[in-house]
């Protein structure tokens, strides 16, 4: 609700305003608008039925190779860990589609533990295309070709999401 939304806009407000100045003014507005058409989408996943995590780990999937990702259930179970009475640790998934095409575009997953520790597992973002581009808006002018979303900030908002859910974990229950 509107924690979520404040929370947002936190982060993309700090993705906004980095580096920006070795980019020309078209290449920030391009960012700027790639990188909020993709944030509207954002998903902080804790719930492990949730769709925003099959998608995340299908996406995994297509992106390594044969056994270098776990199966789906695996993820599954780590969410399912959250709620336990006194988990080890919280696990957390950030899913960011772009709604141009409606396809998984950046996303992070990792844990925190009892001690506050966070572990990053994955942080990644689509560089380009395997084949045709889906849409003629999907690269505006300045970031097409094989940069895909890359060097736009979502990456980083992906972890900076992670980040202030972590927090909010670690606070709600002590760690």
């Amino acid at each position: 609700g509107a924690e979520a939304a404040r929370l947002l806009q936190h982060v993309m407000d700090a993705a906004t305003n980095r580096d920006t100045a070795r980019l020309t003014e078209h290449q920030q507005e391009s960012r700027r608008l790639i990188l909020e058409r993709v944030a509207s989408t954002a998903e902080v996943v804790t719930d492990p039925e949730s769709p925003g995590l099959a998608n995340f780990v299908a996406w995994l999937h297509s992106q390594f190779r044969p056994g270098e990702v776990e199966d789906l259930q695996v993820f599954k179970d780590e969410l399912r860990n959250n709620l336990e009475p006194n988990p080890k640790a919280h696990f957390i998934c950030v899913v960011m589609n772009d709604p141009l095409n409606d396809e998984v575009v950046s996303g992070a997953y990792g844990s925190v533990d009892k001690s506050g520790t966070l572990a990053i597992r994955f942080t990644l973002t689509e560089a380009g295309y395997l084949g045709a581009k889906p849409h003629p808006d999907v690269d505006e002018e300045g970031f097409e070709g094989p940069r895909g979303y890359r060097g736009t900030g979502i990456s980083r908002l992906a972890d900076d999401l992670l980040v202030e859910k972590a927090r909010e974990l670690s606070g709600e229950v002590g760690i």
